[in-house]
């Protein structure tokens, strides 16, 4: 009786240990991408006042849409992780109400039984699912830029080349 209480313990140990470390690297992650938020956010707070006396120049007024497209895009990350804390949060609750079940009804929870599995492979999607929180916001808002000086002066380029084609074919 003592060696399977051992063994028991040993083992519940290992599970118990193994979502921990699931459950801190899960909440890391969401940390991590909030304060990353923050500090994206602080720069571009900065940076706002400069980029508006640059979009008054002529060639550099995208640089207005494109700074306010980030900044949406980067405030959006912590309603998008919300969202997705929400619905593993879901998915969490019911397999823990599946463990408890599982225990009520046998009066031992077996070692690492399909919850436990699912439960911590939902850990591992969570913890990489927060990495996809900034290209989820960028599906909301895409923050590119730049683009618009390229076009502008290309435009500009074709203009200036075409225009003694143009003359010559029109006295021709």
């Amino acid at each position: 009786f003592w060696a399977e209480k051992q063994s028991y313990n040993f083992r519940n140990s290992i599970k118990q240990w193994l979502s921990q470390v699931l459950e801190v690297l899960y909440a890391a992650a969401a940390l991590g991408i909030n304060t990353v938020r923050i500090f994206f956010l602080i720069v571009l707070a900065i940076l706002g006042p400069l980029v508006l006396g640059f979009a008054v120049f002529d060639g550099f007024q995208h640089t207005l849409t494109a700074w306010l497209a980030r900044y949406i895009n980067i405030f959006l990350w912590l309603p998008v992780a919300n969202i997705f804390g929400a619905i593993i949060g879901k998915i969490q609750q019911e397999m823990i109400k599946m463990d408890i079940s599982e225990i009520n009804a046998t009066g031992d929870a077996s070692f690492f039984n399909q919850t436990d599995t699912a439960y911590m492979i939902f850990m591992i999607i969570g913890i990489i699912g927060y990495f996809t929180v900034p290209s989820v916001a960028n599906y909301i808002v895409q923050a590119g830029g730049g683009g618009a000086l390229q076009t502008k002066t290309t435009g500009v380029f074709n203009a200036v080349t075409t225009s003694p084609y143009k003359m010559i074919k029109n006295n021709l």
